[in-house]
């Protein structure tokens, strides 16, 4: 009996709610699994009823339950048609946003600079060039 099929008797699981990672190299499990219900609830009826529980010889559950904490959304901005940062002359030769939208890079005679942050825009860190002649 697979793990889906054993924890989906014990309540609703979200769709998309599980997940067990393998090893990139053997495509075999790593030995545990994510496993996410529709209520608290059926998570802690799922831990009692299945902890300790013996699959076969060599596998026994341990069975833990962390409640899902999010953390910071880098792309928070992009959800939120508020200004969120202005500044004049931003640049005076180039902008570039990263790959996922989440930092900002703006380069100067100086040096460059990378912005960025979820809920208050600011200015991450500074790189100075120096010319040498």
């Amino acid at each position: 009996m697979s793990f889906a099929k054993i924890y989906s008797q014990l309540g609703v699981i979200k769709e998309d709610g599980f997940w067990m990672p393998l090893e990139p190299e053997t495509q075999k499990t790593m030995g545990y699994c994510f496993i996410e219900f529709n209520t608290p609830q059926e998570a802690e009826l799922a831990r009692e009823k299945t902890h300790g529980y013996k699959l076969d010889r060599s596998h026994i559950f341990a069975v833990s339950i962390n409640p899902y904490t999010p953390g910071e959304n880098l792309q928070h901005w992009l959800t939120d048609p508020e200004l969120v940062y202005k500044r004049q002359f931003w640049t005076e030769s180039f902008v570039q946003w990263s790959p996922l939208g989440t930092y900002l890079a703006t380069v100067h005679r100086q040096g460059a600079a990378v912005w960025g942050g979820a809920t208050d825009f600011k200015r991450l860190c500074v790189m100075l060039i120096h010319r040498l002649d």
